[in-house]
């Protein structure tokens, strides 16, 4: 299912970014937020553990687009991606 929107980020859990499995699909995001964010992929469709901190760090402005499987080369099958701010955030993604 294909995405194009701002997704909030709630204190500190983690957000599903993509919302269908994105294996092959090149997925674009924007942290549009005013503080860091963290991104993570992972293999199956739970979120990451709530003490992982693990991932990328985006500050505001940053952006990104490339498969999950380009992004995170050392996971076997990535087909989720989730995000999440120290207090709150904002990403804008988008993906076919």
């Amino acid at each position: 299912m294909a995405r194009n929107e701002a997704v909030t980020l709630t204190g500190s859990i983690w957000t599903e970014l993509s919302d269908a499995e994105t294996i092959a699909a090149e997925v674009a995001f924007q942290n549009i937020g005013g503080g860091d964010v963290t991104i993570l992929a992972t293999t199956g469709t739970s979120a990451p553990a709530a003490t992982v901190w693990d991932g990328f760090i985006y500050s505001p402005g940053e952006a990104d687009a490339r498969t999950l499987a380009v992004m995170f080369p050392g996971l076997t099958t990535p087909i989720r991606l989730w995000a999440r701010g120290r207090n709150s955030g904002k990403v804008m993604v988008s993906y076919a």
